[in-house]
C-alpha cells in the first residue's frame, strides 16, 4: 500500500495523510451530503406555506403564486392543504432512506480506513529496524493496531465526515432563515457564537488532555494485563499476583476516570443547545409582538422556527459532540501519524530485491572485519573491533559473561542491527545489499522459542499457508529433530495443537520443534542463542547430541551457558567487554577453568 506524503502539518492534513489515495473519494461523499441537505431545505421551505393555509386559506388563494396561469393548484383549501402534506411526507420519505444510505456510507467507509490502517501499522511495526523496534514496549505496539486505529475511524474520521455532513445542513438551513427573518437569523447567531465560545474556552484543552491520559492509562492497562498473563507461572511462584493487580487495577481506574469525564462533557451539548434554542424562540415572539405582529404573521414564521430549530438542534449537538470527539483523538492522531511518517524516514528495513542476487544461494563463508557498534542511548561500544571468520561446516562457540556483547553479537550477524563501522560480507557480499539472500541461509534458536497457538505442523512451517506445505520436506524435517517419536504418540500427530508459547509440550520439544523448523526451511547456518540452557540435564545432552551429528552439513554458531556444550566445537571464542580477548580449542578452555 503506498503513503503518500504531504507537508500540512494540521489536524487535518495529518488525517489526508493517512488516508493517502482513499481521501479521492471523500468529494462523492460531500455530493451526498448536500443531496440530504436539499431535501432538508425544500421540506422547511414547505412550512410557511403549510401553516398559512391551514390558519387562513385565503393567504395562498390570493399569492401570486396561486394566480400564476402556468401552475395548476387545487381550487379548494384542503385540496390545497392535502397537496402540500403529501409533497412533505414524500420529500421526508425520501430524505429518510437517503440518509440511511448515507449513514452506510459513512460507516462502511471510516470502518474500512479502520481496517487499512491497522494493515499499514502492521506492516510498519513488522518491518522496523530491529533497534527502533526494541525502543518500545510490544503492548505500545499491540496498542496502536487494537486502539488508536479504532480511534481514527470511528472517533477522528466519523466525526470529520459527520461534521462536513452536519455543516452543510445548518448553513442551508440558516441561509433559509436569512432570506425569510434575516433579523432573527443575526439573533440567533450572535447567540450561538457566544455560546460556542464559551465552550470551547472552558473545555477544548480539557478535551484534549483526557484524550492523553486515556491513551496512557489503556496503554499502561494493556502492558500491565499481558506481563500478568505472561508471567503466570513466575508470578505465582513468587508470590507477586498483588503487583500486577494493582497495577492493572491503577491504570484501569485512571482509564475509567478520564473516559467518564470525557464522556460527560460529550453530552454537555445537547442540553445546552436545547437550552440555546429555547432561548431564541422566545425572544423571537417577543421581538415579534414588540413590533406589533399579529398573531396571523407571527405564526407561520414561528413555526417555520420551530421546525428549522427541530433540525437544528440534531445537527449543531452532531457538530459539538464531534468536534469534542476530534479534541479527544488529538493524542491517538498524532501517534498514528508520527509512526507513518516514520516508514518513510529510515526507520524501516528495506530488502531491496533487486540487490539479491540469489534467494538460494549456499552458505560458504561470512567474515567480520573491525566491527563496532552501539546502542543508540550507550556512551561505549557494545562490540569493539570484532573480527572473526566463519566457513561452512564450522562449529564455532561463543563465551562469556552476562553483558560481555555475545547476543547482541548474535543479533548484528543476523543483520537485526546495523554496525557503526567496519564490515560483515556473507559469501564475500556486504549483507547489508543482501540481507533477503543472507536471512534464507540462517536459522535462529533462542532459548525461548517463538511458537504459535498452532499445530506442531504449522509451527514447524511457519508463516507458510496450510495448503502450500510440502508435506516430503515436513516429515524429512521431522525425522532429522527426532521429533517423530512424539508425533506418532499424538492422536492428532502433527495435527496437534501445542498452545500458546508452546505451553501443552516440554521444554525439549520446543527446541525439538525450532531444530524441524530450520531443516524444513533448509537453512545452513544455524544460531543457537543458549538455546539449551532452560532444558535439564538429561534432555540438554539429548538437544545436544542431536546439535553435535550436525557438523560438517551445517554450520553452527552456539552461545553456552555450558562448556560441556561446546565439546565437538572447532573454535571457541570469548567475548569480555565487547571485545574477542581470546581463542580456545575445547581442552584448553577446559584447561583455563
Amino acid at each position: 500500500m503506498k503513503f503518500y506524503k504531504i507537508k500540512a502539518n494540521s489536524y487535518l492534513g495529518k488525517v489526508l495523510y493517512i488516508l493517502g489515495g482513499e481521501s479521492r473519494k471523500l468529494p462523492l461523499m460531500i455530493i451526498l451530503f448536500m443531496g440530504v441537505a436539499s431535501l432538508d431545505l425544500i421540506g422547511l421551505s414547505l412550512i410557511i406555506p403549510f401553516i398559512s393555509v391551514v390558519i387562513e386559506p385565503s393567504f395562498i388563494m390570493e399569492s401570486d403564486l396561486y394566480n400564476n396561469p402556468y401552475i395548476a393548484l387545487p381550487d379548494k383549501a384542503n385540496d390545497l392543504i392535502l397537496l402540500i402534506s403529501s409533497i412533505l411526507l414524500i420529500t421526508f420519505i425520501i430524505k429518510a432512506i437517503i440518509g440511511v444510505i448515507v449513514n452506510k456510507k459513512i460507516l462502511d467507509f471510516c470502518f474500512r480506513q479502520g481496517y487499512f490502517l491497522r494493515t499499514k501499522l502492521m506492516s510498519y511495526y513488522i518491518n522496523i529496524k530491529y533497534e527502533k523496534y526494541v525502543e518500545k514496549n510490544s503492548s505500545e505496539y499491540v496498542y496502536s493496531i487494537e486502539n488508536l486505529a479504532n480511534q481514527y475511524s470511528q472517533n477522528i474520521l466519523q466525526s470529520i465526515l459527520r461534521i462536513a455532513s452536519e455543516a452543510i445542513i445548518i448553513f442551508m438551513i440558516l441561509c433559509f432563515f436569512a432570506f425569510q427573518d434575516f433579523f432573527s437569523l443575526i439573533i440567533l447567531l450572535i447567540i450561538v457564537g457566544i455560546s460556542i465560545v464559551i465552550y470551547e474556552v472552558f473545555f477544548r484543552r480539557k478535551i484534549t488532555g483526557y484524550g492523553l491520559k486515556t491513551n496512557a492509562a489503556q496503554a499502561g492497562l494493556i502492558k500491565g494485563i499481558h506481563e500478568g498473563i505472561d508471567g503466570l507461572k513466575e508470578i505465582r511462584i513468587l508470590g507477586s499476583a498483588k503487583f500486577f493487580e494493582d497495577a492493572v487495577d491503577k491504570h484501569s481506574d485512571s482509564y475509567a476516570n478520564f473516559y467518564a469525564k470525557y464522556q460527560l462533557i460529550g453530552q454537555i451539548p445537547k442540553y445546552f443547545i436545547e437550552s440555546l434554542l429555547l432561548i431564541f424562540m422566545v425572544t423571537v415572539i417577543a421581538i415579534n409582538i414588540y413590533i406589533g405582529n399579529t398573531t396571523s404573521q407571527i405564526i407561520p414564521i414561528l413555526g417555520m422556527f420551530a421546525f428549522g430549530a427541530l433540525r437544528l438542534a440534531p445537527s449543531m449537538n452532531q457538530v459539538l459532540s464531534s468536534l469534542t470527539h476530534l479534541r479527544f483523538g488529538t493524542d491517538a492522531l498524532n501517534r498514528l501519524y508520527d509512526d507513518l511518517t516514520d516508514q518513510l524516514e529510515s526507520d524501516v528495513e528495506v530488502l531491496n530485491n533487486e540487490n539479491v542476487r540469489n534467494v538460494d544461494e549456499r552458505f560458504y563463508s561470512l567474515t567480520l572485519e573491525n566491527v563496532r557498534f552501539k546502542y543508540n542511548e550507550a556512551k561505549n561500544n557494545t562490540l569493539d573491533s570484532i573480527n572473526l571468520n566463519i566457513n561452512s561446516g564450522d562449529f564455532i562457540g561463543l563465551v562469556g559473561s552476562s553483558g560481555s556483547g555475545k547476543t547482541t553479537l548474535v543479533d548484528v550477524i543476523m543483520g537485526l542491527f546495523k554496525i557503526d563501522s567496519g564490515k560483515i560480507n556473507f559469501n564475500n557480499k556486504d549483507i547489508y545489499q543482501n540481507l533477503e539472500s543472507w536471512r534464507q541461509r540462517v536459522a535462529y534458536l533462542p532459548q525461548n522459542v517463538f511458537l504459535t497457538d498452532d499445530s506442531i505442523k504449522n509451527n514447524i512451517a511457519l508463516g507458510i499457508e496450510e495448503s502450500e506445505i510440502d508435506g516430503v520436506r515436513l516429515m524429512s524435517a521431522i525425522k532429522s529433530s527426532r521429533l517423530d517419536e512424539l508425533v506418532s504418540s499424538l492422536p492428532n500427530g502433527i495435527d496437534t495443537e501445542i498452545g500458546e508459547k508452546g505451553i501443552r509440550i516440554s521444554g525439549g520439544q520446543r527446541q525439538r520443534i525450532a531444530l524441524a523448523r530450520a531443516f524444513y526451511f533448509n537453512r545452513d547456518f544455524l544460531i543457537l542463542d543458549e538455546s539449551t540452557s532452560s532444558l535439564d540435564e538429561k534432555i540438554e545432552k539429548e538437544i545436544v547430541s542431536e546439535i553435535n551429528n550436525l557438523k560438517g552439513s551445517k554450520t553452527l554458531l552456539v552461545i553456552a551457558h555450558r562448556v560441556s556444550t561446546l565439546e565437538k566445537c572447532d573454535r571457541i571464542f570469548e567475548l569480555s567487554n565487547g571485545k574477542i580477548v581470546n581463542e580456545y580449542s575445547y581442552k584448553s578452555l577446559l584447561g583455563k577453568g
